[in-house]
């Protein structure tokens, strides 16, 4: 059976693909259907435009685990969630439940380019979590400006060369693949040692397409982004047995339709008069209420015009970037920022330690805040907001 193809989006209707750390190239997008005609494809997708999570919820199938990451992972989260796809792995020993979320209408657009070239993919997966993974180390590379980061099996992110020591805490261990057609960034690997942190250097492939078609072969995730109505199988369906089951069952819902409108009518009333008291607590000086999303995206736009400057998410990690990684003990396992707040998403030791980073990041004149702290046997987790201390 030939060996899956690894293939990434190059821009300008190019195609990288591997199928093994030597056969990698680069094709147009006319060539890549003979590539892949008769092989497993497997999508890769840019890391920047996925986020991991980790949660508890105890949900056993994956759909019903879907719906309850969905919820679990709602706040932490600055668009909304129907506009978000969630994907979940398999649970850890620790009885964490790994979670991928990217944008719906990016993955669609990625799939479409594929598709556009006459190829189905069979699996998708964000480029980070296709690195080689040993279990002993962080596994990183460095691509086009951009740190690629598998930090655990189904866990990892992709940032800039000039943030990654910030995302890092002292004695971490490292295994950094050099892509033989690039160079580490010297300056980055000069301040992550100076933080403490064990580098071991490992030669990779030509390409990333490459390096991602080893990591996928030796330890690939439990994580597939193509859940839900984008599995595969969803679009293969019987249609002759399926037609008849269908007819039968549209047979028997029109008989029910007339109570489904009169039950569906009354939400639609109930929800309606929810909206608009809650649009009233939060906006009392508007009396008129015409569309309260409307209203509501409007108000928050002139909130935000009269807010002043708001602290440019770069900006703000700088100043934070040198302390973060000095705290002993502390490891960052993601960013967010939105809102003018730069949310570390961090594990620590004990919730001391969490306070001692607080404290310091006071210090720097910095206005911080410990949002969430939960212990476990490992440690605590928690979620630590920064923001420019008001003057």
């Amino acid at each position: 059976m030939p060996e899956p193809i690894v293939v990434m989006a190059q821009g300008d209707g190019r195609w990288a693909w591997a199928t093994g750390p030597t056969a990698t190239d680069v094709v147009t997008s006319g060539g890549l259907k003979d590539l892949c005609r008769g092989r497993r494809v497997i999508l890769l997708l840019p890391g920047t435009e996925v986020a991991t999570y980790a949660v508890r919820v105890p949900a056993r199938t994956v759909a019903d685990q879907r719906k309850a990451a969905r919820y679990a992972l709602e706040d932490q989260l600055a668009q909304r969630i129907e506009d978000l796809h969630f994907a979940v792995g398999t649970r850890t020993a620790a009885g964490e439940l790994p979670v991928a979320i990217i944008s719906r209408e990016r993955l669609h657009q990625h799939l479409d380019a594929l598709r556009s070239t006459g190829v189905e993919p069979a699996t998708a997966v964000p480029d980070f979590l296709a690195l080689p993974w040993r279990g002993d180390a962080v596994s990183l590379c460095l691509d086009g400006g951009l740190y690629r980061v598998r930090a655990e099996r189904d866990r990892g992110f992709a940032v800039e060369s000039r943030l990654l020591p910030a995302t890092f805490g002292p004695a971490t261990r490292l295994r950094q693949w050099t892509l033989a057609a690039a160079d580490n960034d010297a300056a980055v690997d000069a301040r992550l040692r100076a933080a403490g942190a064990e580098i071991a250097q490992e030669n990779a492939p030509a390409t990333l397409a490459a390096l991602c078609a080893a990591g996928l072969r030796d330890a690939p995730p439990s994580i597939d982004l193509l859940q839900g109505d984008l599995h595969p199988s969803a679009a293969r369906l019987a249609w002759g047995p399926a037609a008849a089951l269908l007819a039968l069952a549209v047979a028997a819902h029109l008989g029910f339709n007339w109570l489904e409108y009169q039950r569906l009518r009354t939400e639609n009333a109930n929800l309606a008069q929810r909206v608009e008291k809650a649009f009233h607590v939060a906006f009392p000086e508007i009396r008129r209420i015409v569309d309260p999303r409307a209203q509501t995206e409007q108000r928050l736009a002139e909130l935000r015009a009269g807010a002043g400057r708001r602290q440019d998410f770069v900006e703000l990690m700088e100043r934070a970037a040198g302390l973060i990684g000095s705290v002993a003990g502390v490891e960052i396992d993601g960013l967010n920022y939105r809102d003018g707040a730069l949310e570390l998403r961090c594990r620590a030791p004990a919730i001391g330690t969490l306070e001692e980073l607080r404290q310091q990041l006071q210090a720097l004149r910095l206005r911080a805040e410990i949002a969430t702290a939960e212990s476990g046997a490992n440690g605590v987790t928690g979620r630590i907001l920064i923001r420019e201390a008001s003057s």
